[in-house]
């Protein structure tokens, strides 16, 4: 079965409804680029966590992360040991939650908008449910995004079943100088990225959850981004008021802590860099600030082809101009 067909037989949920700008698109997409798409309020995954907060679970996971190599900063700046508990029992309702529904469709992308549900922080979903192992084993690969953003919730749902168990990542592009793009995503981004890995003894230890600079007693999953030969980059917004997918290669940088000194906003933010032919005046108009998925190896005519048959405008992402080579 191609990707595409798996989307058009495969679910998206999202939690917390969609972002005030992505209202239409509820109805505008369910049924046309994926089967069904699911919406839940985010109140009702955090009443059931509130019921896995003292379980067993959250105990021994947060014993398993420790234990291969994840430092964890509580008692600062307000991040206290329940609230990592909290997000620990959050992660375990959304994987119980998410096995529910996958009986009926298979759920091939989370999005998470956590600006209609205070108190609730999603950072463990937006790091670990794209992460492979847990204390019980393997575990499904679920790509997640932030914000309530349904566009590039398809998007990824498209890049998850090219790149199966290699998560796609969602960040937001946060500055661009000449062909260098920096990225980073408000509290968690998948973890898998921090070594191009789902083995634990590998990644937690260049993980480190740290008090979030929101300022609401959460913590961020904070890591730094690794060298790999190439990554294709999407872009899903709108042109001429009609839904765009900007598309193309990039290459993932290392990123140090050198990178991240000076750094206020975001500071506690996972940091990513990637390099590519980029058009620095079309980003400082319109691309700084967006999202961004990006996944590893060179998929661009898959993408390219994907969007056009959904009927969508495909676009260069390093200027933007018309992509016409599918």
């Amino acid at each position: 079965m191609t990707a595409r067909g798996e989307l058009h037989r495969g679910a998206a949920l999202l939690w917390g409804g969609p972002r005030d700008a992505a209202e239409e698109d509820v109805t505008v997409f369910r049924g046309r680029a994926i089967g069904e798409l699911y919406a839940e309020e985010m109140a009702v995954l955090k009443e059931r966590a509130g019921l896995l907060a003292g379980a067993r679970y959250v105990a021994t996971f947060d014993k398993w992360l420790r234990k291969a190599g994840l430092e964890i900063q509580t008692e600062k700046e307000g991040f206290t040991l329940d609230a990592w508990r909290s997000q620990l029992a959050l992660l375990a309702a959304a994987r119980e939650r998410l096995g529910e529904i996958g009986g009926k469709f298979p759920v091939l992308s989370v999005a998470v908008n956590t600006d209609r549900s205070p108190g609730v922080d999603a950072a463990a979903l937006l790091s670990l449910l794209p992460f492979g192992e847990g204390p019980e084993g393997p575990t499904p690969v679920v790509p997640t995004v932030a914000g309530g953003d349904i566009k590039s919730l398809l998007a990824a749902a498209f890049l998850g079943r090219l790149g199966r168990r290699t998560p796609p990542l969602f960040a937001a592009i946060a500055h661009v100088s000449g062909g260098t793009i920096t990225l980073t995503a408000a509290g968690g981004a998948p973890v898998w990225w921090a070594m191009q890995s789902h083995e634990a003894a590998k990644v937690f230890k260049r993980v480190t959850v740290l008090p979030d600079l929101t300022g609401h007693g959460a913590g961020a999953w904070s890591f730094l981004g690794t060298e790999m030969k190439l990554a294709t980059v999407v872009q899903f917004g709108q042109q001429a008021g009609a839904p765009t997918v900007a598309v193309g290669l990039a290459k993932p940088q290392l990123v140090t802590a050198i990178d991240r000194k000076g750094r206020s906003w975001g500071a506690s933010w996972p940091l990513l860099k990637f390099t590519g032919s980029f058009d620095p005046a079309v980003f400082a108009e319109r691309g700084v600030g967006e999202n961004l998925l990006a996944l590893p190896g060179e998929w661009v005519r898959e993408v390219a082809a994907w969007a056009l048959i959904e009927g969508f405008h495909v676009v260069d992402f390093g200027n933007f101009q018309p992509w016409e080579r599918v």
